[in-house]
């Protein structure tokens, strides 16, 4: 569900090693085609790594933010 690497730890290839087994794993059982849904379009270094072992953008989710008046 959740998929991250520590700051410390990233720029090693451990997230092109996690994409890779999850791909390992995921294949034998049918499934081909995976979503993160929660990559922000600001996060250049997973989006790089998704890429990397050929994943491909489709969708960009959005977060608005709007102040709410108080109610009078």
């Amino acid at each position: 569900m959740l998929l991250g690497v520590l700051e410390p730890y990233r720029k090693l290839g451990i997230e092109a090693m996690l994409y890779m087994e999850i791909a390992r794993q995921a294949l034998p059982k049918g499934i081909h085609k995976a979503e993160g849904g929660w990559v922000l379009e600001t996060n250049d270094l997973m989006r790089q790594g998704i890429e990397a072992v050929g994943g491909r953008h489709f969708k960009t989710y959005r977060v608005y933010e709007m102040p709410i008046a108080p109610s009078r």
